[in-house]
């Protein structure tokens, strides 16, 4: 097999672009993406909300889950469109994958948790261009994703570091005659 310029291969084999997927294959792929995007802003919400107690990024976060929710219904067919084609029980990917088993903290768990949306608003915008559904929201919501995050993740960082052990010096409770005499020294 002879590989082009590009490093493409060519001959006997190699892989020929043919007709664009089935309409199937599109619909299971924008209603799991629509499932992962939506889980992943949960996520996210809830990270926000309770663990931040931030009022306007939670609204935030529930407004994007809410227009993302009501998405299907501007797709050809709607929501039973996508419904149809489900086929969860054949899916490939729904095993765990050793990197999903665990998260080293909050933080980690909200940053993953942006990136699946963002990943899953992407994969979006290009199916919805192959069913002719609308393209501009979804992208909206894409970059609504990533102010979003550079809006949570350094409050996040902060909020949800781990607590171990303390640095620098004991807080020792001072009688008014030490902090006198150490004002002394230092002034």
């Amino acid at each position: 097999m002879a590989r082009t310029r590009h490093g493409i291969k060519s001959g006997p084999g190699a892989f020929r672009p043919g007709p664009a997927p089935g309409r199937k294959t599109i619909c299971r792929i924008m209603d799991a993406n629509l499932n992962r995007a939506r889980e992943g802003l949960r996520v996210v919400e809830e990270l926000v909300r309770l663990g931040l107690g931030d009022r306007a990024l939670t609204a935030r976060c529930r407004q994007m889950r809410h227009v993302l929710a009501g998405y299907p219904e501007k797709m050809p067919g709607g929501y039973r469109a996508l419904l149809i084609h489900r086929d969860a029980g054949r899916d490939v990917g729904a095993p765990l994958w050793p990197e999903e088993a665990g998260r080293a903290g909050l933080t980690e768990m909200l940053t993953a948790n942006l990136k699946r949306t963002q990943e899953a608003l992407r994969v979006l915008e290009e199916c919805a261009k192959v069913l002719g559904a609308p393209v501009a929201e979804l992208k909206d919501l894409r970059f609504a994703a990533y102010i979003l995050e550079r809006d949570i993740v350094p409050a996040a960082a902060v909020r949800f570091a781990p607590a171990g052990p303390r640095r620098g010096r004991r807080r020792v409770k001072r009688s008014g005659s030490a902090k006198r005499l150490r004002a002394k020294r230092l002034g």
